[in-house]
């Protein structure tokens, strides 16, 4: 899952939404920080603003990742609370496995493999799935 923290220094990030014909402020928690595709850190090339109609509390926005080793595109998703829209998370997502030093990977291969897909889970929110996996 990428992480945002936001720098209580800086002003929070504000974006446009165009709604029925009228543009509109925004204002986010932040950005994402890391690409869901290529897993650097980054300052996303924000190129599109969606208020979902059906439910204005949730918001997209369509990113493009800088970083020209992968130059993909991917959605943020966010979510309102008190008129502040919060980071959830991004799609794609691409899973980048956790390396664990080579006599973890030999005592223990089926660790590092349930390990891996318990952090897999973790990013699609499936807490009781992935809080299994790590236990185990």
């Amino acid at each position: 899952m990428v992480n945002v923290t936001p720098d209580p220094r800086k002003a929070r990030p504000r974006v446009t939404a165009l709604i029925r014909g009228r543009e509109l402020p925004f204002e986010l928690n932040s950005h994402p920080d890391a690409c869901p595709i290529c897993h650097t850190a980054i300052i996303p090339i924000r190129l599109h603003v969606r208020i979902l109609e059906n439910d204005s509390a949730d918001m997209e926005i369509l990113y493009a990742c800088p970083n020209h080793a992968c130059d993909r595109g991917f959605l943020g998703y966010f979510r309102s609370v008190n008129n502040v829209y919060f980071f959830k998370n991004s799609a794609p997502f691409k899973e980048s496995k956790e390396v664990f030093p080579p006599e973890i990977e030999s005592l223990s291969p089926l660790f590092v493999e349930i390990y891996n897909q318990a952090k897999s889970a973790e990013h699609y929110e499936l807490d009781q799935i992935s809080g299994m996996g790590y236990r185990k």
